[in-house]
């Protein structure tokens, strides 16, 4: 399925980052290379035996993960192209271990509140009409707080807020930067309203991470020779001995890569399209041309890059696979002194045909020595029955002028059938952090998601515990927890509401006289609604 075909309705479902991985290295062999290729590798073709091993590291570990995500994906494929109703509970619960005392009797109030408050929320959207239906209310003890509703078309925008005034504020798309204007507000970036029914369905498909991946790919493999791979067999790396590829580009010949790339990049309808679609669902200044103009920018400025030793990247292959990786270059800007230089290194072993270990090491060190970088990511899955393992261990290290600093995160998880369940570990520390008590930060995450026919469930629960140690008030440790649970129906019989003038207030046509007596109504209904609200409550002391 292509771009072009489902800017013409046709085409769903959105593929995971691995999968679009995999796809890449597919495209590597068979598309770039084609079926000349394959010949070749009776041959024992560098160029080929490096690519066909780097397929077949990767197809090992998606191997693991084929069918896990079955239900999560038909949930989106079907939220991308269908329309739906969508209600959902979010409900939350706290519990203050260490630093109880500094609330004093404040914390069983507290508790009591958050225990006993939810959020229900419902959304209807429909990809055809291009509407939008979202609701809110807060609940305490069952009875609302507050409540709001936004509907949006192809043409307006429109908000109430029930408990306050019983008519939709209504705003055109196309004037909300004016409207900003003519409240004093700052308009940059901000001059339309995004439509959230073709946020939702501008997301790439698996199909068209697809075709672009071929593309990309297509286009690198053609700036390649088979002359740049040198093999030899028997080199000793590591303990063991391995057939070693060696991939070496030059300075020029790697600029003219960049180039081309960049090129392509710039004239790529299908990316920008997804850019602007971000773009206008966060109201950012600018528009694609700038951005276009910016990789047109890039592309010049190539040639005032300088890699004196070029490209290079060494693979030791064991059999059929990338054992190991190493990937060296340097790179520094003709107008400056500095220079960086990277050095990758990736390794990939197999304890038998259930258990793997993947990791990545890279490093970044300027020419001054004052500043450097270090990133690293290890990955160790393993299958047991119908379930799978996965550690996930990541670290950035920065050494800088004040000081060394490290972030890190260590995961993890355990999937079957329908459900994931993840722990997780956030480890900060160094200058970067010295300017007050860093918080020890830990928790769980969970999701189960359920897909039968035109209805679907999916539950997650998050948890986060917290340690710290406060010179002023001491140590507080404690865990906050959220639940949220989602049923969505696949339906076309979506009620959405009716903007008819005599029950809205268009904000662009509404006088400033008119618009004060709104607000002095407003307030005196706000005043009233809380006032009634707390007496059945019982005030404060319920909780």
């Amino acid at each position: 399925m292509s771009y072009n075909q489902r800017r013409n309705g046709a085409g769903r479902g959105k593929g995971s980052i691995k999968s679009w991985v995999f796809i890449v290295l597919t495209v590597v062999i068979v598309a770039g290379i084609g079926a000349t290729a394959f010949g070749m590798l009776k041959n024992k073709n560098p160029m080929t035996r490096y690519l066909t091993a780097e397929q077949n590291t990767i197809e090992k570990q998606m191997t693991f993960m084929d069918s896990q995500s079955e239900q999560m994906e038909q949930l989106e494929e079907k939220m991308m192209g269908n329309g739906f109703r969508s209600n959902s509970t979010i409900t939350a619960d706290f519990n203050l271990e260490d630093g109880a005392q500094s609330f004093g009797a404040m914390l069983p109030m507290i508790k009591g509140m958050v225990s006993s408050s939810k959020i229900e929320t419902e959304q209807r959207m429909d990809p055809d009409t291009k509407e939008t239906f979202l609701a809110f209310d807060l609940l305490l003890q069952g009875q609302s707080l507050g409540n709001a509703e936004l509907y949006q078309n192809e043409t307006n925008a429109a908000l109430k807020v029930p408990f306050l005034y019983e008519s939709y504020f209504t705003l055109p798309n196309d004037q909300f930067g004016e409207f900003l204007r003519k409240n004093g507000e700052v308009t940059v970036g901000m001059e339309k309203l995004p439509n959230l029914a073709d946020y939702q369905s501008a997301t790439l498909t698996r199909d068209e991470l697809d075709e672009i991946a071929e593309d990309y790919v297509t286009t690198l493999i053609k700036e390649l020779d088979k002359e740049q791979f040198k093999m030899e067999n028997g080199v000793a790396y590591e303990g063991s001995k391995f057939d070693k590829v060696t991939l070496t580009l030059s300075e020029a010949e790697t600029k003219e890569i960049l180039k081309v790339m960049l090129e392509k990049l710039k004239n790529d309808d299908r990316i920008w399209d997804m850019v602007e679609a971000q773009m206008n669902m966060n109201m950012a200044a600018g528009n694609i041309e700038d951005g276009k103009a910016s990789v047109e920018e890039l592309e010049k400025e190539v040639d005032n890059l300088e890699l004196p030793d070029g490209f290079k990247l060494e693979a030791y292959l064991d059999g059929d696979v990338v054992a190991y990786r190493d990937i060296n270059f340097k790179v520094s800007h003709k107008e400056a002194d500095e220079t960086a230089a990277f050095a990758i290194h990736t390794g990939y072993s197999e304890e038998n045909e259930d258990t793997y270990t993947s990791t990545m090491e890279m490093n970044v060190v300027s020419s001054t020595d004052e500043e450097a970088m270090s990133f690293t990511f290890e990955e160790k899955g393993k299958k047991s029955g119908e379930e799978l393992h996965f550690d996930h261990n990541i670290s950035l290290k920065l050494e800088e002028a004040g000081g060394p600093s490290t972030i890190g995160a260590n995961l993890s998880s355990v999937i079957k059938d329908n459900t994931t369940e993840m722990t997780f570990d956030v480890m900060m520390e160094g200058a970067m952090f010295a300017g007050g008590p860093v918080p020890e930060i830990g928790g769980y995450f969970n999701t189960e998601t359920e897909v039968d026919g035109s209805a679907a469930n999916q539950k997650m629960d998050l948890g986060i515990e917290f340690a710290m140690e406060d010179p002023m008030t001491g140590s507080i440790s404690g865990m906050v927890e959220f639940h949220i649970d989602t049923d969505t129906e696949f339906t076309n019989d979506l009620q959405f509401p009716s903007l008819d003038d005599r029950d809205t207030v268009n904000v662009m046509e509404t006088s400033d006289q008119e618009m004060e007596e709104i607000m002095m109504e407003v307030q005196m209904n706000l005043q009233s609604y809380y006032q009634n609200m707390f007496g059945n409550l019982g005030g404060l002391g319920a909780f």
